[in-house]
C-alpha cells in the first residue's frame, strides 16, 4: 500500500515507517487525543487528512520506551479492527 515498511495484524495495518516518522493506526474517537500529544500531527494522504491514521513525528519516537507505546497503541487497534470485521462474517 505505501510502498515502505508496513506492519499488519491479521491483515489490518497497525503502524507505518515513513520518511519523518511513524503513521500509527488510532480509532476515530481517540484521533484527536493522540493528536494533542507532542510530536503528533495529521496523516494526510493525497492532501486529504486520514481519519484512522496520525504521523509520529521522528523526536516522538526516538527513545524505545515512546516507539514501543506507539506501536502497541496502533496494533491494538488494529486487532479491535480484525476482531469486529470477524464478527460481521
Amino acid at each position: 500500500m505505501m510502498g515502505t515498511l508496513s506492519f499488519l495484524v491479521n491483515g489490518a495495518m497497525c503502524c507505518c515507517v515513513v520518511a519523518d516518522g511513524l503513521m500509527v493506526r488510532v480509532t476515530p474517537e481517540g484521533r484527536e487525543q493522540a493528536l494533542s500529544e507532542p510530536y503528533v500531527r495529521p496523516m494526510k494522504m493525497g492532501g486529504r487528512p486520514m481519519s484512522t491514521f496520525v504521523l509520529v513525528d521522528t523526536k516522538g519516537i526516538e527513545s524505545d520506551v515512546a516507539l514501543a507505546k506507539w506501536i502497541g497503541r496502533g496494533v491494538i487497534v488494529a486487532a479491535e479492527k480484525t476482531r469486529r470485521r470477524a464478527s460481521k462474517r
